[in-house]
């Protein structure tokens, strides 16, 4: 029996691992000279024999068009850039993660950002938001090993010219955005990785406000990723 799941499951990476690299050939305009194919299918694979989804009515074709999401944003499964996710209704999803995020603002943004990260901000913690010379910023001083509630998150971008800007929201906005605007509200990531979400609705909000220059694929895959509708990026054909 546990032979017979094994086979099953090597059988189905093998037919993702067919069709994933039909798609990134057909697609390899797409991607340019310096996207790595063969270590993108790798880790892909590797980052699928860690989720069980064999028990989920999901076929290869589904699981590679998910995971083209990510090789179309250049993240990586393996290191936890982005993820796919199986939801109840909405069947499998593609998800970037907090990390991914990060990684995407500072390739794609238009103006070059010299630093862009997101927080919590605890009861306990010291916050206060300032203005020097028309820029926003904050000055947070987390307290010690402090795991007290969520009060809310922020998000906070420095550009290589010494412009600034940032977004401040409440732990009441975010479960606002979260229970009206999330795709899966009662989802594994919301429920077992608030802190992150947090983080990632706030700098989400953020990139509003950054003009990223996506092709309409990398667009298309960034919407996808998000646990909330944010449409705010523009793209190139």
């Amino acid at each position: 029996m546990a032979n017979d799941i094994i086979k099953k499951k090597q059988g189905f990476l093998q037919d993702v691992s067919v069709e994933l690299a039909s798609r990134l050939e057909n697609e390899r305009e797409v991607f340019g000279g310096t996207f790595n194919k063969q270590r993108f299918i790798m880790n892909s694979l590797e980052a699928l024999r860690q989720l069980e989804i064999m028990d989920k009515p999901v076929t290869p074709k589904q699981v590679s068009e998910c995971l083209m999401k990510g090789a179309y944003l250049n993240l990586d499964f393996f290191r936890k850039e982005c993820y796919l996710i199986y939801y109840n209704g909405r069947g499998l999803q593609f998800q970037t993660d907090y990390r991914g995020e990060i990684k995407l603002v500072k390739k794609y943004s238009i103006k070059p950002i010299f630093e862009i990260y997101a927080e919590v901000v605890r009861v306990g913690d010291e916050f206060e938001k300032t203005i020097v010379n028309g820029n926003r910023t904050i000055n947070h001083k987390p307290k010690r090993f402090n795991d007290g509630q969520i009060e809310g998150a922020y998000a906070f971008v420095k550009y290589t010219d010494g412009s600034s800007d940032l977004v401040t929201i409440s732990a009441k906005d975010i479960e606002t955005i979260r229970n009206k605007y999330s795709k899966a509200p009662k989802s594994g990531a919301w429920e077992n990785r608030y802190e992150e979400m947090c983080k990632k609705t706030a700098l989400r909000l953020l990139c509003k406000q950054i003009q990223l220059d996506f092709t309409k694929e990398q667009y298309q895959a960034y919407n996808d990723g998000g646990d909330c509708e944010f449409n705010n990026t523009k793209h190139t054909d």
